[in-house]
């Protein structure tokens, strides 16, 4: 392995090698070997690792090193965010970028959106590996503003490895046995701890773009010694690595939806970010949004117009799934958790990728999911409304209802990837302690023995699909 040099005006020395030494920048060579750095493990062009990384029959470690200076800087920012433990309100001004260091460029680095925290940079070890100069900040809705509020410490975050390529650009394109940004979900409101990890895996079981998951240990060192934040669930990111090893070409637009526009009652070019491309314009949206508003045409043709820009089958198939899950933090209730990825392969067709699914399985009270039928969905909801309000998009719908319950969501095979799956957690939920779990006794009984046990939501929603059929 080439040795680097680093430029005193780029790189920290401390940084790279994995420490927080205080003697700020200066002149250094690191062999990257000595990091354990390969091709294979730390640069572009390679195939991401599902087998090392997203290997359902073990749970891997991943430690994280943050500097307690930087680590200082994001509780800051969250306080700044949210108000504070305890909740109340922001203080004057909200969550602004952090100020410049003493030496060379902010710790903390603000993402586009103003009501996302910061990033930070971290050094990442895995398997006798470093990786330094990743971005690290924290994530989540809900999941985040009331884990904190509550005084949890076990937060949602992500990981980007090449989020600092342009101060260190050294180290640009580097990755993570393939991937450039992976999320880590922290199991709010989830005492199985498993919801997540087997939503997304029976989507995909049932032949639905999903970001593949696995459970992962997490150990943080702020500056005394390593801390077990707990059992997180580690996705890969839904317009990153996805795109590659689910379609035939990853070049096209993948948009990130969330805001008032995500209903798709109406054009908003805003509600829309382009993960891939950077496309501002969102041309493709606003082509789905006229063809699924479209007046005067006959069924067929609107049909015809709307399938030119959908993958209309793709959706139904996805909303089954969703339904099935009790999947109501999702289109229908909720004005984010899906991507669109126009799939160059598909003359640019928007396919549905549904994310997020720690709040499956509820009780339909409980974040009011969506009935099989969806009678209750209204006209805000046009995608909905419109598909189901049509006879042969209706028909398509319940047979994959029919298919699904027939196959990978059975009672059954739902209720078996929920034992594994647990059963494997079970010792990593059993070491978690103090501030740094969202659990609590009820993890024991959360399939089958709680007030809200998952098998009671699997025989009730299989019980009315079959009646709806």
């Amino acid at each position: 392995m080439k040795t680097a040099l680093l430029s005193p005006t780029l790189l920290a020395c401390s940084l790279v090698l994995g420490g927080c030494a205080s003697d700020g920048i200066s002149q250094c060579e690191v062999d990257l070997s000595a990091l354990g750095w390969t091709e294979d493990s730390h640069l572009k062009g390679v195939d991401g690792n599902y087998e090392l990384l997203f290997d359902d029959s073990t749970v891997n470690r991943i430690d994280i090193t943050i500097c307690d200076g930087d680590y200082e800087l994001m509780q800051e920012d969250l306080e700044a965010l949210y108000g504070g433990e305890g909740g109340g309100p922001p203080p004057d001004g909200g969550g602004g970028p952090p100020p410049d260091g003493d030496d060379g460029p902010p710790a903390g680095v603000p993402v586009d959106s103003e009501t996302d925290p910061i990033y930070v940079p971290v050094t990442v070890g895995f398997e006798g590996s470093t990786w330094p100069a990743v971005g690290m900040r924290y994530k989540g809705n809900s999941s985040l503003m009331q884990s904190y509020q509550d005084g949890v410490t076990k937060l949602p975050f992500r990981l980007n490895f090449d989020y600092y390529d342009d101060v260190y650009p050294e180290l640009d394109d580097q990755r993570f046995f393939g991937f450039e940004e992976l999320k880590f979900s922290s199991g709010f409101a989830d005492d199985s701890l498993v919801r997540d990890l087997v939503s997304a895996d029976l989507f995909r079981d049932a032949g639905v773009p999903a970001a593949r998951g696995s459970l992962v240990e997490i150990y943080v060192d702020v500056g005394e010694g390593s801390v077990y934040w707990g059992a997180y669930t580690m996705f890969e990111d839904p317009c990153g690595e996805l795109l590659d090893s689910w379609f035939d070409d990853d070049d096209g637009n993948c948009y990130k939806a969330d805001g008032a526009g995500a209903t798709l009652a109406s054009f908003d070019a805003a509600s829309f970010e382009d993960k891939t491309n950077d496309d501002e314009a969102a041309a493709d949206i606003e082509a789905l949004v006229g063809a699924l508003h479209a007046d005067g045409l006959s069924a067929e043709d609107w049909r015809a117009g709307l399938e030119a820009q959908l993958d209309v089958d793709g959706f139904l198939r996805s909303l089954a799934v969703s339904n099935l899950l009790g999947n109501w933090d999702s289109y229908g209730n909720m004005t984010h958790n899906y991507y669109l990825y126009g799939d160059p392969a598909q003359a640019g067709r928007l396919v549905w990728v549904p994310w997020d699914f720690n709040l499956t399985y509820r009780a339909r009270g409980i974040g009011r999911a969506l009935s099989i039928t969806m009678d209750e969905v209204e006209d805000d909801w046009p995608l909905i409304r419109s598909l189901m309000d049509d006879p042969v998009y209706a028909a398509a719908y319940y047979g994959h209802v029919q298919e699904l319950v027939d196959g990978p969501l059975s009672a059954q095979a739902q209720r078996e990837r929920f034992e594994a799956a647990h059963a494997r957690v079970a010792p990593s939920a059993a070491a978690e302690s103090g501030t740094y779990t969202n659990i609590s006794e009820s993890f024991e009984g959360a399939l089958d023995s709680t007030s809200d046990a998952v098998f009671d939501w699997i025989d009730a929603v299989v019980d009315e699909a079959e009646a709806a059929l």
